[in-house]
Order: structure tokens, then sequence, then C-alpha cells
């Protein structure tokens, strides 16, 4: 019966577990998993715009480097000097940074929303009155 009333007959509860792995591997995703489809593209979309703008200021510099390496005398004036300077670090340690907080934020929604269905649960169970004993047994 209580199948039925949740809509598929293969119900079974969320597990905190599946969310957390999902969420380690794109923040965003347990919440997806678990439902909270606005916090889960929140995490999500701001994650991947951290890890893009990572990777095109790496890439970007990455070329700059080749292409000052492969120029020929990289010992000549100022090439060392410019090879140093061409991969922007605080960027790139800013964004990886920020990176992590989100995947933190993330992952602490997911337990915090874990006890909060847990304890609500346990709630509405101590609420619920007693069935009334037949009269008559």
């Amino acid at each position: 019966m209580q199948n039925e009333i949740r809509g598929t007959a293969s119900w079974r509860p969320k597990s905190l577990r599946f969310a957390v792995m999902l969420t380690l591997l794109l923040p965003g995703a347990g919440q997806f998993y678990l439902g909270q489809i606005v916090f889960g593209l929140a995490y999500a979309v701001s994650f991947l715009a951290c890890f893009v703008g990572m990777l095109v200021i790496f890439f970007r510099a990455y070329s700059r480097y080749l292409a000052i390496s492969s120029s020929g005398d990289i010992l000549g004036t100022n090439q060392l000097e410019e090879i140093a300077r061409v991969f922007n670090i605080p960027a790139l340690v800013s964004l990886s940074s920020l990176s992590v907080v989100i995947f933190l934020i993330a992952l602490g929604h997911l337990v915090w929303s874990w006890w909060r269905r847990k304890t609500s649960a346990a709630q509405e169970q101590l609420a619920v009155p007693p069935l009334p004993r037949d009269a008559g047994s």
C-alpha cells in the first residue's frame, strides 16, 4: 500500500552515501539526487565555472610557455623572467580555493539536509498518536 502511495513499486529511501559519492564526482550532483534541484544547479554551475576558468587560464599560459621555450635561446634577455611570469599563480590558486570551498559547502549542505530529514521523520513518528485498542478483545 505504501509503495502505491509513493508512485512506484520499488521505492527506497535515498542514500546519503550515494549522494556523497555523487558530490565527490561533481558538487551539486548529490543535491540533484536528493531532489534539491536549485541547490544542485547552483553548486554545479559555480564549481564548473571555476573549473573551466582554471583550465582556460592554465592552457593559455601553457601555450605562451611553449611559445617562449621553443623560440630559441631561453637563456637570452629576459626569457627566464618572462617564463616565470607566464602562469597567473594567484588566479589559479584563488579559483582552486573557491572550488574547494564550493565542494565543502555542498557536502555540508548534504549532511545538514540528511540530518534535518532524519530528525523531522523521528519527530513525526513521536507525534503520531497510538491506535485505539479494540475494547472487545
